[in-house]
């Protein structure tokens, strides 16, 4: 008996034509206008290399003496300063020669870049910063303790000059920071909207619904005694199967036009997937049972996808989300998007587990309350 519903309901589901061909059709179109649209933000690397500044100073500064171990410090790190006239500065900065030039004196500096966003002219800027900060704190204690007599003023100068000794505290330091590596934007959105499209997957079994009511097929299945929990599977195993077709066919158009690369792991990727298609089909098969009315659950589902899509990243990176982590994280699709797409770059992904349980819980959940509902109910 299973087997015959399961059979004649995948028939009724492929009838929808409207409802199969969007679920094949409408993640691709997301993932061809997304990935163009991020296609700046994503999959961009940095490379920072040695780099050149060049600097004048003003004649009779103090900061004179200072300049020395700073200009040591930022050479340790792979910055350059060359002291050189502003004209020529400003030449070699407009032709690329130069990062940035300054100027600076004991109470200002200025600092030209080449118009644009650079990378290492903002590097520069936020070290040198840094170091000026330290520098008029330094001096502010240095005339404090020159006008109150604390220290005496030779002492003072005597000090000053040891800055350029090897005592000094680094101001400037390059280190190197492992990041996790950034998908392509055909990568990652290829991936997460054919996860954002299976929350959609409940349509199958609504169509399904809605066939069996034209048809009449439900006063007919009242009429026997067939159990609940077989009339359950009728519905939930159609409605996956159904599913996986359409999503099988959105991977394989979005990946044959954009060559989506879903890493190394690709049963472990298909498993989860899978795993979504059979939390969201008990659920949709729920909820049919309970709620009956196709309007509103279409309703529930398509603004729950969207609301939940728009806090997981499925419209924006997660990577560069600006909502609050905390409102993130009630996402379910948060987690199957960072544990795909992490499984895609890194080769694994520390939310695995959370992802399994989290879909484990919808599909448990589910079943219980469907089957529990028409036990009690002996509707279909």
């Amino acid at each position: 008996m299973l087997l015959t519903l399961v059979k004649n309901n995948v028939k009724l589901i492929l009838r929808d034509k409207i409802s199969f061909l969007f679920m094949c059709i409408f993640p691709v179109i997301l993932i061809l206008i997304l990935s163009s649209a991020f296609s700046s933000t994503l999959g961009k690397t940095v490379a920072l290399e040695d780099f050149s500044v060049g600097y004048n100073i003003e004649e009779g500064s103090d900061i004179t003496n200072y300049f020395p171990a700073l200009k040591e410090q930022f050479k340790e790190n792979g910055i350059m300063l060359k002291p050189i006239s502003q004209k020529e500065g400003l030449k070699a900065v407009a032709e690329g020669e130069l990062v940035s030039y300054l100027t600076l004196s004991d109470d200002q500096y200025t600092l030209y870049n080449k118009e644009g966003i650079h990378i290492n002219g903002m590097v520069f800027e936020s070290s040198f910063k840094g170091s000026m900060y330290l520098y008029d704190g330094l001096k502010t204690m240095i005339d404090y303790a020159v006008k109150n007599q604390v220290i005496p003023e030779k002492e003072i100068k005597g000090q000053m000059k040891s800055l350029a000794s090897n005592e000094q505290i680094n101001f400037v330091k390059k280190q190197r920071i492992d990041v996790d590596p950034v998908p392509t934007s055909e990568d990652y959105y290829g991936i997460i909207e054919i996860v954002f499209i299976i929350w959609f997957g409940v349509s199958s079994v609504v169509a399904l619904t809605s066939e069996e009511r034209k048809n009449k097929i439900s006063n007919r299945i009242r009429l026997t005694n067939v159990k609940p929990v077989i009339l359950f599977m009728g519905k939930f195993i159609p409605n996956i199967l159904a599913t996986c077709m359409q999503v099988g066919i959105a991977i394989g158009v979005s990946t044959l036009l954009l060559k989506v690369n879903w890493g190394e792991h690709l049963f472990l990727s298909g498993g989860i997937l899978l795993f979504e298609v059979i939390a969201i089909s008990a659920l949709g098969t729920m909820l049919i049972i309970v709620i009956k009315n196709s309007v509103i659950i279409n309703m529930f589902m398509y603004i729950g996808a969207f609301v939940f899509g728009f806090m997981g990243g499925s419209f924006q990176s997660y990577m560069y989300n600006f909502l609050s982590e905390d409102i993130v994280r009630r996402s379910p699709l948060y987690y199957l998007n960072r544990t795909l797409v992490e499984l895609s770059t890194k080769g694994h992904s520390d939310y695995l587990g959370t992802t399994l349980v989290m879909l484990l819980v919808i599909t448990i959940s589910s079943v219980a309350i469907g089957l529990f509902y028409m036990y009690t109910r002996r509707e279909v």
